[in-house]
């Protein structure tokens, strides 16, 4: 049975974003499940990924991505529908922001066409205003300080 993209539920989206915590907060907004739309993938009724994005006029963010079995494809099918979605509603400029420690995440994108555009330097005070529990240390020990904005041309 193939695994198809449907359109994400409130139900979903607060399901997977318990996990990071609420709210999710990048450079360019504070969002709370019902602020976004998504796709979520599922397989026998089970959640086993979710993308969920912001947008206005030409220009989105993708807010989050999970993809809970690594390695099968899920992630890049996710990010794949978000773009076919958002360029059918006009967006020609796609962003996603993800912490400085993250690497797995950078080499994703980048894979997908993504390129790096912006530092935000000690960006992730900003997400601690939110969430102070944020520790300092991120993955592989790296110190969690930055967030990295990566972009990419869609819809052309």
């Amino acid at each position: 049975m193939a695994i198809i993209p449907t359109p994400a539920t409130q139900a979903d989206i607060q399901s997977v974003w318990q996990h990071w915590g609420l709210p999710l907060v990048t450079m360019r907004g504070v969002y709370w499940p019902e602020d976004v739309e998504g796709f979520a993938l599922k397989a026998d009724g089970k959640l086993i990924g979710l993308v969920t994005w912001a947008h206005s006029g030409e220009w989105a963010e993708i807010v989050s991505i999970d993809a809970f079995e690594r390695g099968k494809g899920y992630g890049r099918l996710l990010l794949t529908a978000a773009e076919n979605e958002l360029a059918q509603h006009g967006v020609t400029q796609l962003s996603v922001i993800t912490s400085n420690d993250n690497l797995p995440a950078v080499g994703f994108y980048q894979k997908l066409g993504f390129r790096l555009r912006r530092v935000h330097l000690d960006a992730m005070d900003r997400v601690r205003e939110h969430k102070p529990h944020i520790p300092a240390t991120g993955l592989g020990g790296l110190p969690l300080i930055d967030m990295w904005e990566l972009e990419k041309p869609i819809g052309y």
